[in-house]
């Protein structure tokens, strides 16, 4: 268990960041108006990764990367939104800065997925701001209606606002959906789906 100080958790340690996992998907903390700092590079190789957040129970928190980095994160066969966060959820402000993922693999099968993010939900009047997020990475799944580098589903409510700046995905994409009943399959370097909020992205990169 890791003891929040002035609102913030610090994350040192891989299984500080699987530990932010558990809580969240389980339903005991959802890490509304809260950050997590991270204070050191992880090397999540070790672990079987399941998204942060899920349908139920999406992740609310910030999260500060301190220019650290998250490398060697794998994910399989993941039904729910698929990601390194599955499913966040904006309340009011949220931010996602100066953090680096290199070597992420998300592979199986998903309805949406992204390597940062499968989903992102904005309520009414609420801000996302992304900055200064580098993302190497390979995605590479089937069944998905909504993929994108960084994230696979971006959608907000009336008055929601997004910022993305100096935001950059490199890596290899793959998506696999079969098309019924005139569904529509979204696909993007950087974002599959991005529904209703006012944005601004800017000084942002996929190579």
């Amino acid at each position: 268990e890791i003891i929040a100080i002035d609102n913030t958790y610090y994350i040192r340690v891989p299984a500080e960041l699987a530990w932010v996992r558990k809580v969240t998907n389980e339903g005991t903390e959802d890490f509304d108006g809260k950050t997590i700092s991270i204070l050191n590079d992880l090397d999540m190789g070790g672990y079987e990764w399941e998204g942060i957040g899920n349908s139920n129970n999406p992740f609310k928190g910030s999260v500060e990367g301190n220019n650290y980095t998250i490398y060697n994160i794998k994910q399989e066969n993941q039904n729910d939104p698929a990601g390194i966060f599955a499913v966040i959820e904006v309340q009011s402000h949220l931010s996602i800065s100066n953090l680096k993922i290199d070597r992420a693999e998300i592979s199986g099968n998903a309805a949406c997925a992204g390597i940062l993010a499968g989903q992102i939900n904005l309520k009414s009047g609420t801000t996302l701001n992304i900055s200064n997020v580098n993302i190497q990475g390979m995605l590479n799944v089937s069944g998905c209606f909504s993929g994108g580098g960084l994230a696979g589903i971006i959608y907000g409510q009336s008055n929601a606002k997004i910022n993305i700046e100096t935001t950059n995905v490199s890596g290899s994409m793959t998506i696999f959906y079969t098309a019924e009943n005139n569904s529509i399959t979204n696909t993007g370097g950087f974002i599959g789906y991005y529904g209703n909020p006012n944005g601004n992205i800017k000084i942002c990169d996929r190579s």
